[in-house]
């Protein structure tokens, strides 16, 4: 299958991305809407149709380097049907298609150069009572695809939470919807440990 072809046919839906090469390479660069699972020598392919039963069993596959063929047998042994193995992410870029990414980004960084990120704070309300980033956009995780609309693409967005877990997800869903935006590493926790500045919401 051509890259480009393969390109729509996961734009439409028609079918799956997986990517299975080790976390930090997938957080990097990815192909947007690629669903981060690294191989594993133990039982993964098992552990992915489990974990994925209702996604689509047509699947793109991004592997390591000389992994490409041990990931298309074991979901193939699993109920998917391997439709492409793509080694990496270099000639997707050749071909002129997008990749995302997302960093984590200390939070003394973050404050040091405030003026040139907009928070979003992706708590639940009840968690915004133990602390907020003064001026941050506080917008559930929930409802960040409702918020996307009302996103200026010219900025920056550094995205916290409590632990830094869920911030991490957001700035991913984020990036791959063509918006910059980095996770801020520890959350709130850490920001308030760390005796950076923080204020509780009057409403």
């Amino acid at each position: 299958m051509e890259l480009k072809e393969a390109w729509e046919k996961l734009q439409s839906g028609e079918v799956g991305l997986i990517d299975a090469r080790e976390t930090e390479q997938f957080l990097n660069e990815h192909i947007p809407g690629s669903l981060c699972a690294p191989y594993s020598p133990y039982s993964w392919g098992r552990s992915i149709s489990r974990y994925l039963r209702d996604y689509p069993k047509n699947v793109l596959v991004v592997a390591g380097k000389g992994l490409g063929e041990k990931v298309r047998k074991e979901l193939e042994e699993n109920g998917f049907q391997v439709l492409a193995v793509i080694e990496g992410v270099e000639e997707w870029k050749r071909s002129g298609l997008p990749v995302s990414g997302v960093q984590e980004v200390e939070p003394e960084r973050i404050m040091e150069n405030l003026d040139e990120w907009e928070v979003i704070d992706v708590r639940e309300p009840y968690e915004w009572n133990y602390g907020v980033i003064p001026k941050a956009l506080r917008i559930p995780m929930n409802d960040l695809p409702d918020a996307l609309g009302r996103l200026d693409r010219n900025k920056k967005y550094a995205v916290v939470c409590q632990h830094g877990n869920r911030s991490l997800s957001a700035a991913l869903f984020l990036a791959d919807n063509g918006i910059r935006a980095v996770s801020i590493a520890g959350g709130m926790e850490r920001w308030i440990a760390e005796d950076l500045p923080y204020e509780f919401p009057e409403d």
